[in-house]
This record gives structure tokens, sequence and C-alpha cells, in this order.
């Protein structure tokens, strides 16, 4: 058995490489601009790019139903720290004394739900602001926290509500001294196709930045990294909720056995140490050998390797990509491997699988509704009557394959 696998994995490469050598590489290149000032949002199908300014917000919330992720604008200064003084009964006494010797939040890498603001969360129900109500299903603000904003103004803060259900955020703001004290509603709905919002706490107004969330997958930016052991400004690349990659290094520049390690839709796969300057030529040198695969939202395999970083005086980053299709290796089965009826769904959803594997569930933002193991040829029935009507994201993996298939709710 072992053979007879080993037999066909070298098929499906064999296949595989043809695929992939009969397509062009072909260079991208993206524009932070000069100081990194902004963002580029890449899709990969496409090469097309969407820019938006840093300087203008200075936090950002997680704009599924069920979130409860709260981000900083790390990257353009802005810093967290949790008020270690008192409870949200202390909104009107905040002292700052020793602020200096308090712990910086930042921004996790491992998941965009890790934000500044959940740092200190001890798991469910404790999300590090506040705690979640199991009769109302709102998760209630239960710390404050100290935010010197981007640019160098400090403010409280207090997460007041997330009323899950409506789907809206409620801040209340203030100078240290309590005046300018200004209370924000975020309505996510008023947003459905973004994965975030961002906020400008010095003028409280809500900020539409980002290009909605089906149309990149990867993420330019400046963000705060752990580097030998301190918080330190990085440029690097994030991957988008949905979007799975995996990465290898040292490799051959002909590589092309992505399938060798399963993807993961990991936030930092990229990261920013695929460069490092060099003292003595005062350029950036690239890492050698190092090459990523990158799932496309249309199901489209990219390896990508970077080609040139010419630092902050202009921003310019170019890589190269090479679509690496995995059409062909999935038109070698005669059936669909996940079977998806009715589809469009109301109330219910029948998902049958042709391979054993695990079964999720994601709505437009990337929110994970549904993790569930399935066997082979079974079938599982989801009440989908309590979904909200739009597109979903049925995603078969295991460790050999990883299939997407959309699913609409009417």
């Amino acid at each position: 058995m072992k053979k007879f696998t080993q037999v066909i994995a070298c098929i499906l490469l064999s296949i595989f490489s043809i695929s992939a050598s009969s397509q062009t590489i072909d260079t991208l290149k993206i524009t932070m601009n000069p100081g990194y000032s902004n963002d580029v949002f890449l899709n990969l199908s496409t090469g097309e790019s969407f820019s938006a300014p840093r300087n203008n917000y200075d936090i950002q919330l997680y704009s599924g139903r069920w979130s409860a992720g709260l981000l900083s604008n790390d990257g353009q200064g802005v810093m967290v720290w949790a008020y270690p003084k008192g409870d949200t009964a202390s909104w009107n006494s905040i002292d700052t004394t020793g602020l200096s010797t308090w712990r910086a939040l930042y921004n996790g890498l491992d998941s965009w739900e890790n934000g500044a603001f959940n740092r200190n969360a001890k798991g469910h129900p404790d999300y590090g602001w506040g705690i979640y109500n199991t009769i109302t299903h709102d998760v209630e603000g239960d710390s404050l926290f100290i935010i010197k904003t981007r640019n160098n103004v400090y403010k409280k803060f207090w997460i007041t509500r997330k009323i899950s259900v409506e789907n809206k955020w409620l801040f209340t703001v203030a100078n240290l001294d309590g005046s300018n004290q200004t209370s924000i509603t975020a309505d996510c709905n008023l947003y459905p196709n973004k994965a975030f919002l961002a906020i400008d706490l010095e003028t409280a107004s809500i900020v539409d930045r980002e290009p909605d969330s089906a149309n990149y997958e990867l993420l330019f930016t400046k963000y705060i990294a752990t580097v030998q052991g301190m918080p330190y400004p990085v440029v690097g690349v994030l991957n988008n909720f949905t979007t799975p990659g995996n990465k290898f290094s040292p490799v051959a520049p002909n590589f092309t056995n992505w399938l060798s390690t399963p993807m993961t839709a990991q936030k930092e796969l990229i990261g920013y140490d695929w460069k490092s300057f060099n003292m003595q030529t005062f350029s950036y040198d690239l890492v050698d050998s190092t090459f990523y695969f990158i799932k496309s939202g249309n199901g489209d395999i990219y390896k990508l390797w970077f080609t040139q970083f010419d630092g902050s005086s202009t921003g310019n980053i170019r890589m190269a990509r090479l679509k690496v299709s995995a059409t062909a290796i999935n038109d070698l089965e005669a059936n669909p491997q996940i079977q998806i009826f009715p589809n469009p769904a109301s109330e219910r959803v029948n998902i049958k699988s042709l391979k054993s594997g695990i079964v999720r569930l994601y709505n437009i933002n990337g929110i994970e509704i549904i993790n569930q193991n399935i066997n082979k040829d079974e079938t599982l029935t989801l009440n989908s009557s309590n979904l909200k009507q739009g597109i979903y994201l049925i995603r078969l993996t295991s460790d050999t394959f990883d299939k997407t298939e959309k699913l609409i709710i009417r």
C-alpha cells in the first residue's frame, strides 16, 4: 500500500510539474510609497493591488458577527496598555502614574482574532477586554485601556459592548482628563463585505479603508513583530483570513511539490524575514531558496518569491508569480470531492464528502462557523436557517487535499 501511494504521488507530481512548466513567470510590483506610508492589498489572480494610507486610523475591529477581535494600528506607532489600577468603575479616576513601566500590548501574529486588546484573554468567555454573556450573547467590556494614538495623543478607551446578534460595537473614548468624551457606534452591517472597520479615535469616526475581503489574498504592511526578543516595527506580508498557503526553504528554484506539506491559513505565513539589511552595502539582501505557495480565492495555486526590495526610499517590492493550478490534479478524479445540496439553500444544507477530512464553513468575512470531522461518503446535514443570506465557503481539507466550494444561503 505504501509503495502504491508513493507511485500515485509521483504521477500526480509529474502532472502537476507539467502544468506548472506551461505557465509563465511574471513579476508583480508592489508600491508602498516612501516610508512605507501605504498598505497594499494584492489580488493574486489578477495581479491588481489596492493601496490605502495607514496614517488615518488608530484601531481596527474584526467585523464578523461572533468575533471579538480588536487590533491596534501598531505599525503606525499606536500603543495600547491595559489599565492595571482598576476596572470600568475607574473610568472617572484614571491615574497614569508609572505608565512607562506598564506592559504595552501589540497585535498577535498567529491569528487576526488575537488583536492587541485580546492579548490578556483567558479563553472563552474572557476575550481580554470583555466577558461573553451567555444570555444576551453580547461581550460586555470589563477593562479599560490607555491608547497613544498615531499622532501621539493619549486617550482613555472603554470597549463598552459588542452586541453580537446585531453585529454592533459600542465604544467610549476621552482624553485622559475626561474632556472630549465621545461614544462611538460601529455598525458592521453597513459594511457587509469588509473584514475590518477602522476607527479614528481623535475624530471618533469610522474609516472605510480596505477593499472587500474577497478581493485580495495578501496584505503588504508595516507592523510590530518580535525581533531578538523585543517588539520592533517591520515591513512584511500578512495573509488574508481564508487564504491558505505554505512555505518551503531551502529548496531548489524548480521546486513545485507544494502538496508535500498541508496548507494552513496562518496570518504571518510570509512575514518579514525574507530580507535582511546588509551593513556593508547599505542595501537589502533577499533570502535565497525560499518560496511560498498561496491559494487564491478562485482556487488556483501560485508560487511566489521575492526578487527586489528597495527599502524605505521608495517602498517598492517586486515579487515573482508562477501560477501552479491544482485543477490538473483535481480533474484526475471523476467526481468532485465535496457535494453540496441544495445549493442555494435556506432551511438546511447537506454536505457529502468523497474523502475523509475536516469540513469548515466560513462566512464572507472569513469567520469560521463550523469545524467538524467528516468520513468518506458521509453526509452532514446542517441547519442553515439561522445563517444570514449571502455567500459562504465550505472547505474540505485532509493531509493531501484542499478543496473549497461556495454555498449560497437565501
